[in-house]
């Protein structure tokens, strides 16, 4: 995992994060995140969904019984309006969460 430390310290740490990802860079963050004992929010525990343009790691609280799990979602909007820090693949960093405007 050295190619993407703050990820995987994202992971432990169990942090709220959203992410868009390319089919290849979906699979290389669910390998991470599946070798780390993270599953999907349906408990697979397989790689998959990598079509999807967009990933989520979160705690999903006990309406799933799971305390921290990866979901999926092809929807820009929902996206955008995810209130959770943003990870970028490409040079391993996470945003801080947007700021609320101000009117």
């Amino acid at each position: 995992m050295k190619d993407r430390p703050n990820f995987l310290k994202a992971l432990k740490r169990k942090t709220s994060m959203k992410i868009r990802v390319t089919p290849a860079i979906s699979r290389k963050l669910q390998k991470i995140a599946l070798e780390n004992g993270i599953t999907w929010i349906n408990r697979s525990g397989e790689i998959t969904h990598t079509d999807m343009p967009y990933i989520f790691f979160d705690t999903w609280g006990s309406h799933y019984d799971m305390p921290y799990a990866i979901t999926h979602a092809d929807d820009e909007t929902f996206f955008n309006e995810d209130p959770n820090k943003e990870y970028i693949p490409a040079t391993d960093t996470l945003l801080p969460k947007p700021r609320k405007k101000i009117r």
